[in-house]
């Protein structure tokens, strides 16, 4: 029983995807097919069938045993190119869908996974940009139903499918991801062309299930977002990482599994065993490339000794452009749609969200906190600067102090216990994690504060601890302008941060089922 893997290309791609494809493979035969409604089905093979030898990485070993080396070949690779009326299909086989992953039509799979009707889900694979488990894969056992997070998109589907009882095409498993792929019943042409006339009745039909994805970006502001990401790249830019796992058509990649790489450009290349960003800088100012190429940089990854795939940088990073809200993976940028948007918003708009003016944090009261501090230090301290006082004063520290003098709370910033920070401030039986910023990459930290505190509170690692029954983070935002009110509580909404928006959305969901409800305060540093 044949796996066929099917993809549609790209109808704006054909013409690359084309030459591309004279390119890598050699043409080597053409078939029609004629259906039973009398369409034609141009159907031409590619292959390579690589005569290129390699040393297997382990030949050491054999050395050792005075063995003679062993030489690995490279898979065969074979492509079947299927046109119908304008449309083309692809079938992979071996390792060529890495080629064909990157012209494909990345609606297609899904609307056809949004018509299907599923009688048993096995696994599915979410990507959750800005969380700190941004790909996840799941199993499921007597599961009919997809289920998902806000601020979660699908990646991958692999289920079985209801399907008429004398099914003669293919088995009721199928999966879903860049590509759709069969077990098919019959290996013959025939059934290929028979499963595609199936995949386009199933287009026809009425949504069943609402699938939160993403839209692609197209035209000139790919040129935006890539420049945008390159100057991120430049800046060490933390939230930029190399995507530990990626869907290539329906294939889990993981990309730090037991494989090696070669980085390549023109004619410089290195082999490295640990994929990361560090590594490609290294390898691009070793040999005085223009960092403004890096995007361009290719990546040679194998595994058992044998090819696995090549990709760009761009190919294999992930990142989230909070401004633009715009996220990279697989080579492309995406926005969210609206089943996504309207997911996130929903779920935002159920947190308690408080402000209260008289906790607005003022430049001038800091500057004057750190003025008495500096005062009262250098009768003690010759050499003692006002930016040493701001350094260990730094702002959180004293909106803290100043939260517990003027307003009741109790400030238990820098009181670490167990290596852990229990919190910043308490007050009715809430505990809170400060953080003053105008960013996501600043303000994410106040997640990942609670959150380790919280588990830390709960496994009872804090023995100096009051009693909580609230989990608050207090997000200072360093803006002039302020969000509104709605409904009594603040429009968290309004933020132009979408990963931080994804964070809280995330944090609110594991605060409440560890047993204690979550509330984001709002404030202002006001200059």
């Amino acid at each position: 029983m044949a796996k066929l893997n099917i993809y549609k290309i790209d109808n704006m791609k054909i013409d690359e995807f084309d030459t591309i494809l004279s390119e890598k493979l050699d043409y080597i035969a053409i078939k029609e097919n004629v259906d039973s409604d009398g369409r034609i089905f141009e159907m031409s093979l590619y292959m390579i069938q690589p005569d290129n030898e390699k040393d297997i990485s382990w030949n050491w070993l054999l050395k050792e045993f005075e063995q003679s080396k062993i030489m690995a070949k490279s898979n065969p690779r074979g492509i079947i190119k299927i046109s119908i009326d304008g449309e083309l299909y692809v079938a992979t086989f071996g390792s060529s869908y890495f080629l064909v992953d990157k012209y494909s039509d990345r609606k297609f799979p899904f609307e056809f996974a949004k018509r299907s009707d599923y009688k048993d889900i096995r696994t599915t694979a979410l990507h959750s940009p800005g969380r700190q488990r941004n790909k996840t894969v799941n199993t499921y056992s007597k599961c009919s139903e997809l289920e998902y997070d806000s601020g979660e998109s699908f990646s991958k589907i692999k289920a079985n499918i209801k399907t008429e009882k004398e099914e003669k095409r293919f088995n009721g498993t199928i999966e879903i991801g860049n590509s759709i792929k069969f077990s098919m019943k019959e290996n013959t042409l025939d059934n290929i062309v028979q499963i595609i006339n199936y995949i386009d009745a199933t287009l026809e039909k009425d949504i069943i299930h609402k699938i939160p994805l993403f839209n692609k970006v197209d035209g000139d502001r790919i040129i935006e977002l890539d420049n945008q990401l390159i100057e991120a790249m430049k800046s060490e830019d933390m939230n930029i990482e190399i995507s530990e796992l990626d869907i290539i058509g329906v294939n889990e990649i993981f990309n730090h599994n037991d494989m090696a790489y070669t980085v390549e450009y023109d004619e410089f290349e290195k082999n490295i065993s640990d994929l990361n960003l560090k590594e490609v800088k290294d390898f691009i100012e070793s040999n005085q490339i223009d960092i403004n190429n890096i995007l361009n940089v290719e990546i040679v990854s194998y595994q058992d000794d044998s090819f696995s795939g090549k990709r760009t940088i761009k190919e294999l990073v992930d990142y989230t452009n909070d401004k633009e809200e715009a996220v990279l993976f697989n080579g492309f940028w995406y926005e969210y749609n609206d089943d996504y948007v309207q997911y996130l918003t929903d779920s935002l708009e159920e947190l308690q969200a408080v402000h209260n003016e008289a906790y607005n944090f003022l430049d001038k009261d800091y500057n004057e906190y750190v003025n008495a501090v500096y005062d009262e230090k250098k009768k003690e301290i010759e050499d003692i600067t006002i930016d040493k006082i701001k350094h260990t004063y730094y702002k959180e520290y004293v909106f803290n102090s100043i939260m517990e003098e003027n307003h009741g709370f109790k400030n238990y910033d820098r009181k670490i216990e167990n290596g852990i920070e229990s919190m910043d401030l308490y007050k009715d039986k809430t505990m809170f994690a400060v953080k003053i910023g105008n960013t996501s990459s600043k303000l994410c930290y106040v997640i990942d504060q609670s959150i380790t505190s919280l588990r830390a509170y709960k496994s009872k690692m804090l023995k100096d601890f009051p009693e909580i029954e609230n989990v608050a983070i207090w997000i200072i935002l360093e803006r002039k302008n302020q969000l509104s009110i709605k409904n009594g509580k603040v429009n968290i909404n309004e933020l132009d941060m979408l990963m931080l928006k994804n964070r809280i959305d995330n944090w609110k969901k594991n605060v409440r089922l560890m047993g204690y409800k979550p509330i984001v305060y709002v404030n202002y540093f006001i200059k």
